[in-house]
């Protein structure tokens, strides 16, 4: 089978990097690492072997709500929806049940106006 379609990194356009990493510290409970590369600077998440991405600041990256709906994973959706409302964000789309065994989403927009998913699996039985 072929990785060729996976998702392995993404950025998140921003125009305050300050203010953005403060945002996404705060409502995901971690820290993010500064780096330079090129014209642009980056707060990349922690990532392991898994996933990448990182906050991407530069004149060519802007902020916008109809862009790519990036989900971020997180242990409980409620506890990070509240964080990001108390950080200024605006609920899109409210705490939601999937059906099966997915797990729980919302959306809410960033502290530079972006549209973020964020995503729990379900509770182990």
């Amino acid at each position: 089978m072929s990785d060729d379609n996976v998702i392995h990194w993404f950025e998140i356009p921003v125009t305050d990097l300050d203010r953005a990493i403060g945002f996404y510290e705060a409502v995901f409970g971690t820290r993010l690492q500064r780096e330079r590369m090129g014209g642009f600077e980056l707060a990349v998440f922690p990532h392991g072997s898994g996933v990448g991405g990182a906050l991407a600041c530069g004149p060519q990256f802007t902020p916008s709500a109809h862009g790519v709906l990036p989900y971020l994973a997180v242990t409980e959706v409620g506890v990070a929806l509240d964080r990001a409302v108390s950080r200024g964000a605006t609920v899109l789309m409210p705490r939601t049940e999937l059906p099966g065994s997915i797990g729980t989403i919302a959306v809410f927009s960033d502290s530079e106006g972006n549209s973020i998913g964020i995503h729990a699996a379900p509770a182990a039985a």
